[in-house]
């Protein structure tokens, strides 16, 4: 997902979060439980062949019908390549078999608001995820991830307070992955909001997680600029080219 932000026509790279979330569970999933059926499924998603994915899953499903987990992967992938109602009916399988299961829940809740238009339904389903984790699972990962999911449904209303407090909250239970993101946004947010200093501190905490966080260096470069500061501008602009350059060689396999 790109969006081009108000900071002077920048642009930043802001990765689905869905897919985001999805490639951390999956590699947490292969190193706690070596489930290697997780991991080739989820190496198809990652590469866009969902509907490779989805025969993959479906195949593991008619091997064991009662597993909760590949239910869950193929309504991902269907949600994924927007088939909504197989997705809806696959994720509400999930949870037949495992009420408790935050995961489908959370997926759901970003159908309800991105394709069915139905923001209470969204609301009610992080909240009830929010109070799964608290009743049951008291996982700080999860609790951030469905922190930073329902930031992202606030931003998309234009609830900017909303968007602020669960951006701050995924800081607070979130591992540097996620965090170094929802520093991002949250400095994205506030440079919107004409907070410079407040977006600086954000760009700033970014980048002490990832040195090499381009968006960050990015963010840093266009406060810097309204905030007068030309010097450090100059500066991170010319460590932004090093960094794009880097990319490119990168890319290139030099």
């Amino acid at each position: 997902m790109v969006v081009i932000s108000k900071c002077r026509g920048t642009p930043y790279m802001r990765r689905n979060l869905y897919i985001k979330i999805f490639s951390l569970s999956i590699s947490l999933a292969v190193s706690q439980n070596d489930t290697t059926w997780i991991a080739k499924g989820g190496t198809l998603i990652d590469e866009g062949k969902y509907e490779k994915a989805a025969t993959y899953f479906s195949e593991v499903i008619n091997k064991n019908g009662n597993d909760k987990r590949p239910y869950y992967y193929r309504g991902l992938t269907f949600y994924l390549s927007k088939k909504t109602d197989q997705a809806i009916r696959d994720l509400n399988t999930a949870l037949k078999i495992d009420s408790t299961f935050i995961r489908p829940i959370l997926v759901l809740a970003a159908i309800n608001y991105k394709y069915l238009n139905n923001d209470k339904k969204a609301i009610e389903l992080f909240d009830k995820a929010l109070m799964i984790d608290s009743l049951y699972t008291h996982s700080s990962f999860k609790r951030a991830d469905i922190y930073f999911k329902r930031a992202d449904y606030f931003e998309k209303i234009k609830n900017s307070r909303g968007a602020e407090n669960d951006y701050l909250n995924t800081i607070k239970y979130g591992c540097d992955d996620l965090n170094k993101i929802a520093y991002l946004n949250l400095g994205l947010l506030y440079f919107d909001k004409k907070e410079y200093h407040k977006a600086l501190d954000c760009a700033n905490n970014a980048i002490k997680i990832d040195a090499f966080y381009f968006d960050a260096y990015s963010l840093r470069y266009d406060t810097y600029l309204q905030l007068d500061e030309f010097d450090k501008a100059t500066a991170d602009k010319k460590h932004l080219k090093s960094l794009k350059n880097e990319k490119i060689m990168y890319y290139c396999g030099e």
